[in-house]
């Protein structure tokens, strides 16, 4: 089991997914990135993680990894599995700040930790709206950004797993 998950250099955005669904209720906790509790990066940590894939800790590195996406159409342009970020923009006076990721699922849903791991829209009109929405600001996609120089890392060419590929 655990080389056929190392080698898995490449997960579908379903895989993502699935594996973020999986989650869902769980608490949260602040700088935690376990199954007992984790925060929004972690859960992104976790999730990639459970798929072969090494990323960075916290929201504000992790909003470096893989291609921004534009976002000038609201969720139009987005893919599942993209990541959501939030926080505030810069202004002349203060740098971008970005404070929460969210995995999107499609539909204009996410899922992401914010009191509990949960699934929200960026939708107004939906039960689910998150009211956070205003302050969504990137996108990244890292689906096929694996390996390509992005900060986005599989396990199989981590050197901490020092595994060949045989």
């Amino acid at each position: 089991p655990f080389q056929k998950w190392a080698l898995k250099a490449n997960p579908m955005a379903e895989d993502i997914i699935a594996t973020a669904l999986q989650f869902v209720g769980f608490p949260y906790m602040w700088a935690g990135t376990s199954i007992k509790a984790m925060d929004c990066s972690g859960l992104v940590k976790t999730v990639l993680y459970l798929n072969g894939v090494i990323t960075l800790r916290d929201a504000s590195q992790q909003a470096r990894m893989g291609e921004q996406v534009d976002m000038s159409d609201g969720w139009k342009n987005l893919q599942m599995a993209d990541l959501l970020f939030f926080g505030r923009k810069a202004t002349k006076e203060r740098p971008e700040s970005i404070t929460h990721v969210g995995i999107y699922i499609g539909d204009g849903r996410f899922v992401h930790a914010a009191g509990s791991v949960r699934i929200n829209s960026l939708d107004p009109e939906s039960d689910i709206y998150y009211e956070g929405t205003s302050r969504w600001i990137r996108t990244g996609r890292i689906i096929n950004h694996i390996d390509d120089g992005t900060h986005v890392v599989s396990v199989r060419e981590h050197p901490w797993y020092g595994i060949t590929c045989n």
